[in-house]
């Protein structure tokens, strides 16, 4: 399977809460589902989502109906580029995973894996964070 997307769910530190690895065919709004409803089974405390206007449609029904959370999607200002807070904060965590080697490309055949691969980057950003605290 050639083409991969991931789905990044990020806290408001930019902190992974959870990811969704899927081929690059399978739209975002299916697989925000799942992203969201990963997000939702692990932290059940979470009130809102916010997400970028590709997660329109399913994903926006799927939070509001049957997670009963509110997901506010971001819009982009028509003709000029402006910094979106909300979405900065994923982008940010994006750009600090795609400094591990194993995420600079796609090496795992197997989602799961890729996953896996993400989930260990974070663990090696946040222990690298703490140590460096004083």
């Amino acid at each position: 399977m050639k083409g991969r997307k991931r789905h990044n769910g990020a806290d408001s530190q930019g902190h992974l809460l959870d990811v969704e690895v899927t081929a690059a065919n399978v739209h975002d709004t299916n697989a925000g589902v799942c992203l969201l409803d990963g997000v939702k089974m692990k932290h059940d405390r979470i009130q809102a989502f916010c997400g970028d206007a590709a997660y329109r449609g399913n994903a926006s029904w799927y939070s509001e109906i049957l997670l009963e959370t509110l997901l506010q999607i971001c819009r982009k200002v028509a003709g000029e580029f402006q910094v979106i807070p909300q979405r900065w904060i994923v982008e940010r965590t994006l750009a600090w995973l795609s400094n591990s080697r194993r995420l600079s490309k796609d090496y795992e055949v197997n989602p799961d894996y890729s996953e896996n691969i993400v989930r260990i980057a974070m663990v090696r950003l946040t222990l690298k964070r703490i140590q460096a605290e004083p």
